[in-house]
């Protein structure tokens, strides 16, 4: 069946194309005008062996004896006769088209042969799904089920049969199908219009808070830094003006004027030794992010820290609980890719679960102008995090005081993106309080 419907006959625009490729072929083989050239002048022009012209030319340039032009026979001109050849085999070839059509259709005609035998197909053995010849019939595995062989007319009507009675089963199922997609479609058009409303509303909120974090800078600057800036100004000025007018004064020749301008200008700079200077206060930092929540810090002090490391004490703190997380700082010896020895840092994470995507900012201890390192990790539970990593103890510089051998770290980290996921988190906690063991549903976070 499945051979038969491979070789079905071929649509009428393929068939064309394989008559026009046919006949090319034909035509490139067999050159009738070459065959039908004229003797003289080599030109197909006309029907005949000879062309007319040219044996008119021929003639009248040899009066006296006139010969054929290829045999040089003695002929007269009155012995040729008109040859009908050269238009019947084209009027054959013009028919060639309509005799095309047959020999497309016997090629690709489906296969009526056995392959094996030889012999033509004229059953069908419908467990092993194959058209058979007689002797395919008595060989191996055919020969086992022949009551289930059947002539191929006989298989044919039964599985059209088949066809026929599922046409309501196949017309409902399409019928379903389309009212699926549509739903499908619906569903995706609601679902983009939910979530759209959703960025919307997320944006118009977003937009709001930016505003008043704006406008809580503005009020900030206005109260704390806006005024001593403008005294700073003044002062300054007058300290310009002063020194301008001092070096004028210096030009001039001595006079009762230019004495008592000296004289002024000297007690206004008295004046400013006691005139306090504005004060720049620390700025207070602390704005609220109604969005991120605050980072987690974990600040430890390791004392004997190489020695630790030496002796092969791993673990370097006591545990730091924060919001039902648990770390604790351990560090070990250890070789990189390229087997070099590295001194490796890492926080455990003893209780709470696995986060992703952590941006960890490891500081150095104050007054040094090492840079803080920062990684960007998972922190997995009950696993050694890496969070920093050094060739030898001298690299350590900035967290580790050689002198007393000393660790001095502190480690900032977000644990969670956003307000929500602490909520979340929140919500993981009270029950774990309660006895009653979840995993957090943190899904679709993004480390900041």
């Amino acid at each position: 069946m499945t051979s038969s419907l491979n070789h079905a006959t071929l649509h009428s625009q393929e068939l064309d194309e394989r008559k026009s490729l046919a006949f090319s072929w034909f035509m490139g083989i067999i050159n009738v005008d070459d065959l039908f050239a004229c003797a003289v002048c080599h030109s197909p022009e006309c029907s005949k062996l000879f062309c007319g012209g040219c044996l008119r030319q021929w003639y009248s340039s040899r009066n006296a004896t006139q010969r054929c032009p290829c045999c040089q026979r003695a002929l007269g001109s009155e012995q040729f006769i008109y040859c009908r050849v050269y238009q019947e085999v084209n009027e054959m070839i013009d028919r060639l088209p309509s005799k095309l059509d047959e020999l497309i259709r016997l090629i690709n005609q489906p296969l009526r042969v056995c392959a094996h035998h030889g012999k033509e197909l004229l059953l069908f053995c419908e467990p092993c799904r194959e058209c058979l010849c007689v002797k395919c019939l008595f060989g191996d595995p055919h020969r086992a089920h022949l009551e289930q062989v059947s002539e191929l007319e006989e298989a044919r009507q039964k599985f059209q049969a088949i066809i026929d009675s599922e046409k309501s089963f196949l017309t409902e199922r399409l019928s379903t199908l389309s009212k699926m997609s549509k739903r499908l479609e619906s569903n995706e058009h609601d679902m983009v219009e939910e979530n759209d409303r959703i960025v919307e509303n997320v944006t118009w909120a977003t937009e709001q808070i930016v505003e008043k974090l704006r406008d809580g800078l503005h009020d900030r600057m206005r109260q704390h830094v806006e005024p001593v800036k403008a005294i700073a100004q003044q002062q300054y000025a007058e300290v310009e003006d002063v020194m301008q007018r001092a070096v004028e004064l210096n030009k001039e020749e001595t006079c009762a004027t230019v004495m008592m301008e000296t004289f002024e200008l000297a007690d206004v700079i008295r004046k400013m030794h006691s005139e306090p200077l504005p004060q720049a206060q620390v700025p207070n930092l602390e704005f609220v992010n109604p969005i991120t929540p605050p980072f987690v810090e974990l600040s430890f002090l390791i004392r004997d820290f190489s020695q630790k490391i030496f002796l092969l004490r791993r673990t370097l703190s006591e545990e730091q609980s924060i919001e039902g997380f648990t770390f604790r700082l351990k560090g070990h010896q250890d070789l990189d890719e390229n087997g070099n020895e590295v001194i490796k840092l890492s926080l455990v994470v003893v209780d709470g679960y696995d986060v992703h995507d952590v941006k960890v900012i490891c500081y150095p201890k104050q007054g040094t102008t090492v840079e803080p390192l920062v990684r960007l990790m998972d922190l997995k539970l009950h696993e050694d995090n890496t969070v920093l990593e050094f060739s030898d103890f001298v690299s350590m510089e900035g967290f580790l005081t050689e002198v007393t051998d000393v660790l001095n770290l502190r480690i900032k980290f977000r644990l969670w993106a956003t307000y929500y996921h602490k909520c979340v988190h929140k919500d993981w906690y009270i029950g774990r309080l309660s006895g009653v063991e979840m995993k957090p549903k943190m899904e679709g976070r993004t480390r900041y």
